[in-house]
């Protein structure tokens, strides 16, 4: 089952690479930009995913889960620019600047993870039948994050 996932994995990687090479060069536009980013921020998310994978010890396994998060935290904001973008909806320029402030406040927190207990109050890291696993409480900033993501979402859902 681990070589399964780790092939669906590199399958993703490969994929959403050859999608954002298509996609430059077909560009046409901010909808086209928007689907670029929300494809890169995947692309770098399940490349983190992989890297998780290979992981034999909490260190690199926090070394991957921080390249993850550097496109995990960024894809409910990419597809709510897409979704945005695609159904004409204007959005005031102080929430992307505010919301990118934010992300990247988190992302701070995110790669000092191991040293604070804002993001996750305490890890431990197992190797449960083959896959690396981190198993975590879930700090403040967790819940905010996950809270702009679901706002983002409901949104998106809306705004379709």
């Amino acid at each position: 089952m681990y070589n399964v996932v780790q092939i669906i994995e590199l399958i993703n990687v490969f994929v959403l690479a050859i999608t954002i090479i298509l996609l430059f060069y077909k560009f046409n536009g901010r909808l086209h930009l928007y689907l670029i980013f929300f494809c890169f921020v995947l692309l770098l998310n399940n490349f983190g995913y992989q890297v998780e994978l290979m992981s034999t010890t909490l260190e690199t396994y926090l070394v991957a889960m921080k390249l993850s998060y550097a496109g995990r935290i960024w894809i409910g904001f990419a597809l709510l620019l897409f979704v945005a973008e695609l159904c004409r909806v204007k959005l005031p320029k102080w929430f992307s600047v505010v919301t990118m402030i934010f992300y990247f406040a988190v992302f701070a927190v995110i790669i000092d993870v191991d040293k604070n207990n804002l993001y996750y109050t305490y890890m431990e890291f197992k190797i449960n039948d083959g896959f690396p696993i981190i198993i975590h409480g879930n700090g403040i900033l967790y819940y905010l994050f996950a809270a702009t993501v679901v706002v983002f979402i409901i949104l998106a859902c809306y705004w379709l």
